[in-house]
C-alpha cells in the first residue's frame, strides 16, 4: 500500500496549488493565535493588572464604630490583598519646577529595583520612580538622597530611600510615601475617612466589589481612565477568537473541497483500487495518507517560516513585553503549535470520514463501461 501511495503522487503539480494554501492557512492560523495570546498577555501585564487599575475606593454603607471590625469584614474577601485609609494626594513641586503628587501606598505593593521601601514608623522617607530619578538625577549607589519640595508655599524634606518601576507608559510617575508622613505633615488637610483596597487582579473587580456589596461596603474603581482602553482590549481578543473559529471553519471547507476534488479527478484511480481487491477502508487509508502527508509538509513550512520571524522579531523589535513573552512564554508559543497539530490530525480524518459515501458510490462497472 506504501508503494501505492507513493505512486499516487506521481502527478504532483496537481496537489501543488493545495500545498501552498495549506501553508498559508497555517501560517496566518499561527500569526492569529500568537497575535491572540501575546494581546491577551499584554491587556493583562501592561494595562489590567497596573496598579492604579486594581483599587478601589470603599465606604461602608452603615456606620461602624469599630475601624478594626471593618478592616476583618474586607479581609474576609479572597481577591482584597491590602485595605488602608485613603490619604488626599499632595500636589507638589520637586526642585521648583517638576509638578508631582505625593500619596500613601501601603509598602507590600511596590516592586522595589533599588534601594528599599520607606519605613512605616518614619515620616520623612519616600520612594520615586526610575524615571523621575533621572529627571532628578538621583544614582541608587547615592540612596538614600535628600530632596526638597514645595507644597502651599512651605519648604519639606525627605529622603529617597528607594526606586520602583512604573512600567506602563502614560502611568504618571508619583512620589510615594508612609502613612505616618501623610499625617505628620499634611494632617487634617489629606486624611479622609474613606478607605482604598487593593485587588489581586482586574479580572476579579466584578466579582468583589459584589462580595463587598453583600456586606454593605459600597466600592468603586480609585481611577478609571483605563475603563475604555481594556474594553477595547477585550473585544480585539473576541475578535481575534471569533477569526481563528473562522480559519478553522475555513482551513474544514477547504479540506473538504480538495477531498471531494479527490475523488471527483481520482475516480478511475479509485474504481481501478477496487477491482484489485482494495475495500473502502483501504481506499481511505490511501486518500488520507495524501491529505496528510501534504498538510504534515504544508505544517513544517509553516513552523520554519514562524519560528525564523519569531528569530528576527527578538533582533529588531525593541518591545520589552513582546521580547519578555517570547522568551518566557515559550510554553504558550509551543501551545499554538499543538493547537494546529490537533487541527491537522482530526480535520482531514473527519472530512473524509463524510466522503466515505462518495468512495462507496463509485460504480467500477459503469465508470470503465463509459470509458
Amino acid at each position: 500500500m506504501l508503494r501505492l501511495i507513493i505512486l499516487s503522487f506521481r502527478n504532483g503539480k496537481k496537489y501543488f496549488p493545495f500545498l501552498i494554501v495549506s501553508f498559508i492557512c497555517f501560517l496566518i492560523l499561527f500569526g492569529t493565535l500568537f497575535i491572540n495570546r501575546y494581546i491577551n498577555y499584554y491587556s493583562n501585564i501592561e494595562i489590567k493588572n497596573q496598579l492604579k487599575n486594581r483599587i478601589l475606593y470603599i465606604g461602608s454603607r452603615s456606620e461602624l464604630d469599630d475601624e478594626k471590625e471593618f478592616f476583618t469584614s474586607v479581609y474576609s474577601i479572597e481577591n482584597i490583598k491590602e485595605v488602608y485609609r485613603y490619604y488626599y494626594p499632595v500636589e507638589i513641586k520637586v526642585q521648583k519646577n517638576i509638578e508631582n503628587q505625593l500619596l500613601y501606598m501601603p509598602s507590600s505593593t511596590f516592586k522595589i529595583t533599588g534601594g528599599r521601601i520607606y519605613s512605616d514608623s518614619t515620616s520623612h522617607e519616600v520612594i520615586i520612580s526610575n524615571k523621575l530619578s533621572e529627571k532628578l538625577n538621583i544614582k541608587v549607589q547615592n540612596l538614600p538622597q535628600k530632596i526638597s519640595f514645595e507644597h502651599l508655599s512651605n519648604t519639606y524634606t525627605v529622603s529617597v530611600v528607594g526606586l520602583y518601576e512604573s512600567s506602563y507608559e502614560g502611568f504618571q510617575d508619583y512620589i510615594y510615601t508612609s502613612a505616618l508622613t501623610m499625617q505628620n505633615n499634611f494632617g487634617e488637610e489629606s486624611q479622609k475617612i474613606i478607605y482604598n483596597a487593593v485587588i489581586d487582579n482586574y479580572d476579579s473587580l466584578d466579582e468583589v466589589v459584589k462580595k463587598l456589596s453583600d456586606i454593605n461596603i459600597d466600592a468603586n474603581l480609585f481611577d478609571t481612565s483605563s475603563v475604555t482602553e481594556i474594553k477595547m482590549q477585550d473585544n480585539l481578543i473576541t475578535y481575534l477568537k471569533l477569526m481563528i473559529i473562522a480559519l478553522i471553519i475555513g482551513i474544514f471547507a477547504f479540506i473538504q473541497l480538495v477531498v471531494g476534488n479527490i475523488i471527483f479527478t481520482e475516480k478511475k484511480d479509485i474504481a481501478l483500487y477496487k477491482t484489485m481487491g482494495y475495500k473502502p477502508k483501504d481506499i481511505i487509508i490511501i486518500l488520507l495518507s495524501k491529505i496528510y502527508i501534504i498538510l504534515i509538509i504544508a505544517f513544517f513550512l509553516s513552523f520554519i517560516l514562524s519560528g525564523i520571524s519569531l528569530i528576527i522579531i527578538k533582533m529588531f523589535i525593541s518591545s520589552v513585553t513582546l521580547l519578555h513573552f517570547i522568551n518566557h512564554y515559550i510554553f504558550e508559543i509551543f501551545l499554538i503549535y499543538g493547537f494546529e497539530l490537533l487541527i491537522l490530525i482530526f480535520l482531514p480524518l473527519f472530512t473524509v470520514l463524510l466522503a466515505i459515501k462518495k468512495i462507496n458510490s463509485i460504480n467500477t462497472t459503469k465508470l470503465f463501461h463509459s470509458e
